[in-house]
């Protein structure tokens, strides 16, 4: 059977139902230890045999290198570099580089001629790095003046002159080794002094530079009660058992301020960010790196190969089975960034219940997570278990983690092993449940093809400080990423003793209060009591949105009661036929149709009229943020703007702005893109019709877009960059 034919949900399901036969679920999970659950389920022969067959059939996909494959690769990359399709020559060098093997030709000629491809592109940097590993990896001596030709010629266009006479005064070895006629050897030294003396007139015109690193883009926070949090902040522990421990402030914090700056303890990229990003730090592929060993990860340098190796040594190769079993793959990462030398000092206060939290030991603050395994039902504590028994066999069986020094044919000592994988077991297990509640999602911005910029799932990690703020469905705070560092802002001020929340998922202003409480308490077994749950008013929040509109004071009505002014409001019967009426009159209108190039002046405003007409009507009849009547009013504005009618278009765009404001907060990504309408709209009345714009309502208008684009995204992401052009025109006016 194959991968495909057999997942591990489905080899999960298998087992608890054949397995319930004799009442195995129940066992483990009415047993009390971690360890005592491992035990329980790899003494049974049925389990053993199911998990090893597995583990053999996800060892049959081979991700071996191949000095041919490489070969073959490169040729066609020469290919497409010879057509000048640059783009197809850089993904076929990559590959090849990718499959090359760690000893041989082909590693150093594929770095070589994916150098040249990049230079031809102006990346100079990613040519020069690539040189590097040229160079690094044996490059052929016959050809290696070429190279440091080109090294020498990426360093003078990044500024680096100094760096570029010192790779030319070493030129004259790389020339006598590549044994060139006399006529070659002439022209080359030609080209070479041609250099030197550009160099040279370089110097004398501007300093050198130097190569340009990377800049932190985060602060490094020190708190002595929260790692990598504000000094303003501190832990606190509540006796309510369903609260835990909890962060406050402990003065007062602005809007925007930086609250937690931490790298995660561990993390796991997601297969398929394999080919974009680094398989270690998660930064944006330009010219990626290879694993000496197998061709699954890519990686952005030579640092990061060399840190990814301490727990990548004992997955090379084997990131299939890894991929198969989810979230169980951060869970056995966790234990291989820890390290069996922890594992083994820590081994008696485990087991004695007195291994405790302490800032000064990393991983007891990963250990002392909650995980509510007490609250699991039966099936799902069982399915847990079996999966942490199939990662700690794949660890003793195919990897030399738990037993270093045996070897393949040296007898296992049973009761000594068993012992030591049970133990090890319980602790995958310990993490794959507090998982469940305690893993983050990290994320990266992504531009689709028609120019929207989304937020994309990359990772999977576990951040030890942040975890320890509670849940609320109106959060304090919101993130940020770079690479797989979290960023930690307000997106309010907070006064001294507040506490500091974050939002699980389930948010006030985008799922009604049922959706909520069943979310939370499927996942993360507790019920919400925040404010957005314990008051009756605020549990009809997202209900506003679809109401009607009270006679008496324009309030929301639900349920016949007038939300703000606690009225009863009896609507007539046919109240919704009049809406449905109003809103076939819209549909009838066919206004989304792109025929309006083909109507007459006259066809146009008669359409505006009618739309103009119908949102007076809904407008009597709906609640003035209703998202239906938000809808018409875009579809009004648009309409308005493609008569040219930019004046009325942005007054309609400030009524939509208000509702998208008072529904999805100040500071969301959704008023970030209506205030790009309406600034889109005024700098049309100006630019096309020449109309009077109060300029400084429009600049303040573009920064506050800005703002929000920059605080949610990034201050590199499309939205920002376009807005601070605009802002950059409009300031010396």
């Amino acid at each position: 059977m194959s991968l495909e034919e057999e997942t591990w949900p489905s080899v999960l399901d298998y087992l608890t139902e054949k397995l319930k036969k004799i009442n195995l679920p129940h066992q483990v999970a009415s047993t009390k230890s971690f360890e005592g659950k491992i035990s329980k389920v790899m003494e049974n022969l049925t389990i053993r045999k199911k998990i090893a067959t597995y583990i053999s059939k996800c060892a049959e996909v081979h991700h071996n290198k191949s000095g041919a494959t490489a070969s073959r690769l490169r040729d066609q990359g020469n290919e497409k570099f010879k057509h000048k399709d640059n783009k197809g020559a850089l993904k076929l060098y990559t590959e090849s580089i990718i499959c090359a093997p760690e000893f041989g030709p082909e590693l150093s000629l594929a770095y070589g001629n994916r150098s040249a491809t990049f230079f031809h592109m102006g990346e100079y940097t990613a040519a020069l790095k690539d040189v590097e590993m040229a160079l690094k990896n044996k490059y052929p001596r016959n050809l290696e003046y070429k190279i440091m030709q080109r090294q020498a010629q990426c360093l003078i266009r990044i500024g680096c002159y100094n760096e570029a006479l010192e790779v030319l005064n070493n030129f004259d070895k790389s020339v006598e080794a590549a044994k060139l006629t006399e006529e070659k050897k002439g022209s080359v030294i030609k080209d070479v002094n041609a250099m030197r003396q550009e160099l040279e007139g370089l110097l004398k015109r501007r300093p050198s530079g130097e190569r340009h690193t990377k800049d932190n883009l985060y602060p490094h926070l020190i708190n002595s009660s929260l790692p990598y949090a504000s000094p303003k902040l501190t832990l606190q522990t509540s006796d309510d058992r369903t609260r835990g421990r909890f962060v406050t402030t402990e003065e007062d914090i602005k809007e925007g301020e930086i609250v937690f700056s931490e790298d995660p303890y561990s993390s796991v990229l997601l297969p398929d960010q394999y080919s974009s990003h680094c398989h270690h730090c998660y930064s944006r592929l330009t010219a990626p790196l290879p694993c000496k060993k197998c061709t699954q990860p890519r990686y952005c340098s030579s640092e990061c190969v060399h840190q990814s190796w301490i727990y990548h040594q004992y997955e090379c190769g084997q990131l299939d089975l890894l991929h198969s079993i989810g979230i169980g793959h951060l869970a056995l990462r966790t234990i291989l960034v820890t390290g069996m030398n922890k594992f083994e000092d820590i081994r008696k206060s485990t087991r004695n219940g007195c291994y405790s939290c302490s800032n000064d030991d990393e991983y007891s603050r990963v250990y002392s997570l909650v995980h509510h395994c007490d609250k699991m039902q039966e099936d799902e504590m069982f399915q847990y278990t079996v999966t942490a028994a199939l990662l700690v066999t794949f660890l003793g069986k195919r990897t030399k983690f738990i037993f270093p020094n045996r070897s393949p044919t040296q007898p296992p000592d049973d009761d000594e092993d068993d012992d030591l994988v049970y133990y090890l077991g319980g602790l995958i297990l310990r993490h794959l449940c507090q998982l469940v509640g305690n893993a983050h999602a990290i994320t990266d911005l992504r531009e689709s093809d028609n120019g929207d910029v989304q937020q994309v799932r990359l990772a999977t990690a576990i951040y030890p400080s942040v975890s320890m703020m509670n849940h609320s469905c109106v959060a304090t705070i919101a993130n940020q990423f770079y690479g797989k560092h979290l960023v930690v802002r307000v997106i309010r001020p907070l006064a001294a003793g507040d506490e500091v929340t974050n939002c699980y998922g389930p948010d006030f202003r985008r799922h009604s209060y049922q959706e909520r409480q069943e979310m939370l308490l499927g996942q993360y077994k507790f019920r919400c009591l925040c404010s957005a749950c314990s008051d009756s008013k605020e549990r009809n929040f997202t209900r506003r949105f679809k109401a009607n509109k009270c006679d008496n004071c324009d309030g929301p009505v639900i349920d016949d009661n007038c939300i703000d002014c606690d009225t009863t409001v009896k609507l007539p019967v046919n109240y919704d036929d009049e809406i449905s009426a109003v809103v076939g009159q819209i549909l009838d209108l066919d206004i989304h149709r792109d025929n309006h190039q083909h109507l007459s002046s006259q066809q146009v405003k008669n359409q505006l009229d009618q739309l103009e007409n119908c949102e007076k009507k809904l407008s009597m009849m709906l609640y003035r943020h209703n998202a239906h009547l938000a809808q018409v009013r875009d579809m009004l504005a648009k309409a308005y703007s493609n008569a040219g009618e930019y004046k009325k278009a942005a007054n309609i765009s400030r009524q939509s702005l208000t509702s998208t404001m008072e529904r999805f907060g100040p500071r969301s990504v959704e008023v970030g893109h209506e205030l790009l309408k309406l600034t889109d709209l005024l700098l049309a009345q100006m630019e096309i019709q020449k109309f009077e714009v109060d300029e400084n309502v429009l600049l303040e208008s573009l920064i506050q877009a800005r703002d929000i684009f920059e605080f949610n995204y990034s201050s590199s992401c499309k939205y920002c960059v376009e807005l601070n052009q605009k802002i950059s025109l409009l300031k010396p006016m």
